[in-house]
């Protein structure tokens, strides 16, 4: 498995570029449970990765925290 910051970076980061659609998965679900095997199935993360996201504060998907976020990703890229 790869470093485990950068595969949760990876979710984190799919997740802010739509926050929208990771919303609509979640409310759409029956309960927390259902909710992370929809984030799984829509996304193609993994459990650890979708539990992640569901712990995410929605006041975190401002751009400069999508920025930072995307900029560790780059810096894992070299």
């Amino acid at each position: 498995m790869p470093d485990q910051r950068l595969h949760t970076l990876v979710a984190v980061n799919e997740a802010l570029k739509d926050p929208i659609r990771v919303l609509q998965t979640v409310t759409a679900s029956a309960d927390f449970e259902d909710a992370l095997h929809a984030l799984q199935d829509s996304f193609g993360w993994d459990e650890v990765q979708a539990r992640l996201v569901m712990q995410l504060p929605i006041g975190n998907t401002h751009k400069d925290f999508r920025d930072r976020v995307a900029q560790d990703l780059q810096q894992h890229d070299h």
